[in-house]
Protein backbone atom coordinates (compact mmCIF):
# COMPACT_ATOMS: atom_id res chain seq x y z
CA UNK A 1 0.00 0.00 0.00
CA UNK A 2 1.19 3.52 -0.95
CA UNK A 3 -0.06 6.22 0.97
CA UNK A 4 0.98 10.05 -0.11
CA UNK A 5 -0.07 12.49 1.61
CA UNK A 6 -1.75 15.96 -0.51
CA UNK A 7 1.38 18.12 -0.40
CA UNK A 8 4.16 16.08 -2.04
CA UNK A 9 5.49 17.08 -5.05
CA UNK A 10 6.16 14.69 -8.36
CA UNK A 11 9.98 16.29 -8.00
CA UNK A 12 10.18 12.55 -6.31
CA UNK A 13 9.94 11.01 -9.92
CA UNK A 14 12.93 12.52 -10.50
CA UNK A 15 14.85 11.06 -7.69
CA UNK A 16 15.34 7.69 -8.98
CA UNK A 17 11.80 6.08 -7.93
CA UNK A 18 9.62 3.64 -10.22
CA UNK A 19 7.24 4.59 -13.39
CA UNK A 20 4.62 3.20 -11.24
CA UNK A 21 5.25 5.40 -8.17
CA UNK A 22 5.28 8.10 -10.46
CA UNK A 23 1.52 7.07 -11.78
CA UNK A 24 0.43 6.79 -8.36
CA UNK A 25 1.80 9.86 -7.25
CA UNK A 26 0.24 12.00 -10.10
CA UNK A 27 -3.35 10.44 -9.61
CA UNK A 28 -2.97 11.74 -6.19
CA UNK A 29 -1.85 15.21 -6.66
CA UNK A 30 -4.86 15.32 -9.39
CA UNK A 31 -7.31 13.49 -6.97
CA UNK A 32 -6.48 16.18 -4.49
CA UNK A 33 -6.27 18.81 -6.50
CA UNK A 34 -9.45 18.32 -8.18
CA UNK A 35 -11.72 16.11 -6.01
CA UNK A 36 -11.68 13.10 -8.89
CA UNK A 37 -10.08 11.11 -11.85
CA UNK A 38 -10.63 9.20 -14.45
CA UNK A 39 -7.08 7.62 -15.50
CA UNK A 40 -6.77 6.44 -19.13
CA UNK A 41 -7.07 2.69 -19.96
CA UNK A 42 -4.13 0.48 -19.39
CA UNK A 43 -3.05 -3.19 -19.49
CA UNK A 44 -1.85 -5.18 -16.76
CA UNK A 45 -0.85 -8.97 -16.65
CA UNK A 46 -2.65 -11.04 -14.27
CA UNK A 47 -1.03 -14.47 -15.72
CA UNK A 48 1.09 -15.45 -18.56
CA UNK A 49 -0.60 -14.72 -21.74
CA UNK A 50 -3.68 -13.41 -19.27
CA UNK A 51 -3.59 -9.47 -19.89
CA UNK A 52 -6.58 -7.32 -19.20
CA UNK A 53 -7.53 -3.84 -20.08
CA UNK A 54 -8.24 -1.56 -16.90
CA UNK A 55 -9.40 2.07 -16.44
CA UNK A 56 -9.51 3.47 -12.62
CA UNK A 57 -11.69 6.14 -10.99
CA UNK A 58 -10.47 7.67 -7.93
CA UNK A 59 -12.51 10.20 -5.93
CA UNK A 60 -11.35 12.24 -2.43
CA UNK A 61 -13.87 12.11 0.12
CA UNK A 62 -13.79 15.17 3.02
CA UNK A 63 -15.05 15.49 6.78
CA UNK A 64 -18.45 17.07 5.98
CA UNK A 65 -17.91 19.15 9.52
CA UNK A 66 -14.30 20.33 8.61
CA UNK A 67 -14.09 19.69 4.93
CA UNK A 68 -10.51 18.16 5.48
CA UNK A 69 -9.57 15.47 3.21
CA UNK A 70 -10.01 12.05 4.91
CA UNK A 71 -9.57 9.53 2.12
CA UNK A 72 -9.23 8.59 -1.74
CA UNK A 73 -11.52 5.95 -2.56
CA UNK A 74 -10.63 4.08 -6.09
CA UNK A 75 -12.40 1.76 -8.39
CA UNK A 76 -10.53 -0.08 -11.03
CA UNK A 77 -12.76 -1.47 -14.13
CA UNK A 78 -12.10 -4.16 -16.57
CA UNK A 79 -12.37 -2.69 -20.13
CA UNK A 80 -11.23 -5.74 -21.94
CA UNK A 81 -9.27 -9.24 -21.37
CA UNK A 82 -7.25 -10.79 -23.74
CA UNK A 83 -5.51 -14.31 -23.32
CA UNK A 84 -3.46 -15.43 -26.03
CA UNK A 85 -2.24 -19.06 -26.87
CA UNK A 86 1.78 -18.70 -26.81
CA UNK A 87 1.92 -16.22 -23.78
CA UNK A 88 2.40 -13.35 -25.96
CA UNK A 89 0.37 -10.29 -26.29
Amino acid sequence: MIVLAPTDSLSVCLSGVSWLHCVIAAVCLSVCHIGSNLSGVYRMQLAPGHYVFVQTKSKLFKNSASGHPEFIMSTHSIVRSVVTDNGDS
